[in-house]
């Protein structure tokens, strides 16, 4: 029997691979693909879609099942279970399935649930809890428990830096020096130097690196040089055999609150646990860990999604997981356009969660209230909420 807290989780091809934690660090690989649920108004168009060969070639098995499908359903409505021989072709399908015919013929549902995620909702499971396994989990701690005990973890401080040829470091900069905690790491051969990482990261053997722009730089800019110097298959610095590569999407940018933020794309490790503090949604210290692991615990989210999560999507995860004890679906995308509102509907509807650009320029009798205080203290100290705002009882 295996006892301890179950530390990563991830799917590999037709598995799913647990990390569990204690005095040391047992790998469990179990035989679980995540499935796709579909719908639709003519039993004919189901039969004729798990027949289609391009669905036969993605999908180990399907069934019928019974499933609540919109959350006002009062009754259970018989679905398409298709599941998958592997767990990385879960968005393919979806998408084979959507082209096939018209928008909605088809309802798809468990598409973009990840599957780490689905697995843990399915089984009652969450990260950092206490287990014993013997055949089935055997829980030893409670998610609602807030004094909870936890392993000791090692943990490592990266940081690459590059030997630049201009103001801004670039990925064509050979590397000039690799740090691991207080270990810096020189060669005259940049191949060398990132052998020597590699060789250090498993002895140390760390169950999380912390990086500064881990993300964005340090492990991207390591598989660009370890490609240029013909060694990107040793660049292993999970538990995996599987080496660290150039990521293939693109980080991307957004707007918000007045400023354009930019998100690189993730770079997670198997088996061991990477944060990038600037990436990090909670970090400010290193006590910053037990934010992300109580997230991670009470979110159902492996810890280095839970780091990068925003509260959106943790709230997700909490919904998903309550969805699926229900026996409710997960909606891939709406069928139904919404219905179109006034601005009036808008700001009674969002009860004064309506935000409005304001327009560009210098402003008289503007008046300032210090948001950061966030909604309880307005409501306490300004009396400001949707119940006093444009009331009908206060028309003045």
């Amino acid at each position: 029997m295996i006892s301890g807290w179950l530390f990563d989780v991830y799917p590999l091809n037709d598995k799913i691979i647990l990390w569990i934690k204690n005095k040391k660090t047992h790998r469990i690989e179990i035989n679980w693909t995540p499935s796709v649920y579909v719908a639709s108004n003519t039993r004919y168009k189901l039969d004729k879609l798990w027949k289609n060969s391009q669905i036969k070639s993605l999908i180990k098995n399907h069934e019928w099942t019974k499933k609540i499908e919109k959350a006002y359903d009062l009754n259970e409505s018989t679905v398409l279970k298709l599941s998958l021989k592997n767990s990385f072709d879960l968005l393919k399908l979806g998408k084979i399935i959507e082209g096939l015919d018209e928008f909605g013929v088809y309802r798809l549902y468990n598409v973009d649930v990840p599957p780490a995620q689905t697995f843990m909702y399915e089984n009652d499971l969450f990260p950092l809890g206490k287990y014993d396994l013997d055949k089935k989990w055997i829980p030893q701690s409670d998610i609602a428990e807030t004094n909870y005990k936890l392993p000791s973890f090692t943990k490592i401080n990266l940081q690459v830096n590059a030997e630049p040829t201009g103001k801004i470091p670039k990925f064509t900069d050979s590397i000039k020096s690799i740090q691991i905690n207080d270990v810096v790491l020189e060669s005259d051969s940049e191949e060398q130097m990132i052998l020597d990482c590699v060789r250090m990261i498993k002895d140390i053997d760390p169950d999380f690196i912390i990086t500064k722009k881990g993300d964005s730089w340090d492990f991207p800019f390591l598989a660009f040089r370890a490609e240029k110097n013909k060694i990107p298959d040793k660049l292993v610095l999970g538990k995996e055999d599987s080496p660290l590569l150039i990521p293939k999407t693109r980080g991307m940018s957004y707007f918000s609150y007045g400023q354009i933020h930019f998100k690189p794309t993730s770079t997670q490790l198997l088996g061991r646990i990477h944060i990038d503090r600037s990436n990090a949604f909670l970090w400010e210290t290193e006590q910053s860990l037990q934010a992300i692991f109580e997230i991670s615990r009470t979110c159902r989210l492996p810890i280095q999604i839970a780091a990068r999560a925003s509260i959106g999507k943790c709230m997700s995860s909490v919904q998903f997981y309550n969805a699926t004890k229900r026996n409710l679906l997960i909606p891939w995308k709406p069928i139904a356009s919404e219905i179109f509102k006034t601005r009036m509907d808008l700001l009674v509807g969002d009860r004064g969660g309506l935000i409005l650009e304001p327009q560009i320029g210098p402003h008289e009798n503007v008046g300032e209230v210090d948001f950061a205080s966030l909604f309880g203290n307005i409501m306490m100290k300004k009396n400001i909420s949707a119940e006093t705002i444009n009331c009908q009882c206060c028309p003045d």
